[in-house]
């Protein structure tokens, strides 16, 4: 008895030092659908979806790797909610600490996570990969809040927030990416633009919806390249007969000296040599995957088949 007294006063004492998940995650098995509402889970993404957290979408902050604590988690909830309820766009907040080998498996975590679990079409996801050999972070942006947060505009909050998530101060990156958001939300929307029924955001210059809104690529049509060269052909050939005919009582010189002076004719003759050669390069970036969606920015498919906008990630 006196030992397992002493056994239940030991674990008293260490209570206050346990600490728990932030975030609860339930079981996938015997719901309808598997839980998901956006898309229907078919054998082939049926994989993907049994690999994804299910969690409570009313939560918003999903901290997996415990960076934040929580009171800062209060706050940021309270930022987040009143984000919402003035833009009408879903915003949510990942950390986990994933092992990868390629940036496309953060992409693809953190897209199925939000297309996995019941948030809103339309909306944001902030991921923070806290893998230790090479940490990783990235904003995501879903439906139509690909109109205000497009790939350059996800790609600039990215750089602006990168000093406080490589040092780790979660709560202010967070607290920037927020405010970032609210002054491109203001700034306005792409025109022009449209979401097909894949998600996708599509540039409205070179694409249109067909009855299933499906984006179909539209044909310009150009003046016939035969048809057009013989038209200038024929005008170029008028000007040059025309030129001829004012200039035939013209005599032809056969003997340059009448038209020179030996006496005035002083050549100089100029060398240049090289003396110094400097090379500039400039670094061009290559592209960032993902089908394009016209006019400069695009969108990227995940295992769900929708579509999302992504700011191309950073490392550190």
């Amino acid at each position: 008895m006196k030992k397992r007294l002493l056994l239940l006063i030991v674990l008293i004492s260490l209570f206050p030092t346990i600490t728990f998940a932030s975030t609860n995650t339930k079981s996938r098995e015997g719901i309808d659908n598997y839980g998901v509402t956006k898309f229907e889970v078919t054998n082939d993404k049926k994989e993907y979806v049994l690999k994804t957290p299910y969690v409570d979408e009313t939560e918003k902050i999903y901290d997996f790797s415990e960076m934040l604590s929580e009171e800062e988690e209060e706050k940021i909830l309270d930022e987040i909610k009143e984000f919402s309820e003035k833009t009408d766009f879903d915003l949510v907040i990942l950390t986990k600490d994933l092992e990868y080998s390629y940036d496309k498996e953060n992409e693809d975590y953190a897209a199925d996570f939000y297309d996995f679990n019941n948030f809103s079409s339309n909306g944001l996801l902030f991921f923070r990969n806290t893998y230790s050999s090479d940490p990783y972070f990235d904003l995501y942006s879903f439906g139509d809040a690909q109109f205000y947060f497009y790939d350059t505009r996800l790609s600039d909050i990215l750089d602006v927030i990168y000093d406080n998530i490589h040092e780790g101060n979660y709560y202010e990156g967070i607290h920037q990416i927020i405010e970032e958001l609210y002054s491109y939300y203001e700034t306005g929307k792409l025109e022009n633009y449209f979401i097909d029924k894949d998600g996708n955001l599509v540039n409205g210059d070179d694409y249109y919806l067909d009855k299933n809104g499906k984006a179909i690529k539209k044909i310009h049509y150009e003046a016939p390249i035969l048809p057009s060269l013989i038209a200038s052909l024929i005008i170029t050939a008028i000007i040059i007969s025309g030129m001829v005919k004012k200039n035939k009582m013209i005599r032809l010189a056969t003997d340059a000296s009448i038209y020179t002076n030996p006496e005035s004719i002083n050549l100089v003759v100029n060398k240049d040599e090289l003396v110094n050669s400097i090379t500039h390069r400039t670094y061009i970036p290559p592209s960032s995957s993902g089908s394009s969606g016209g006019g400069g920015h695009s969108s990227s498919i995940g295992h769900s088949g929708g579509g999302h906008s992504s700011g191309g990630g950073r490392h550190g």
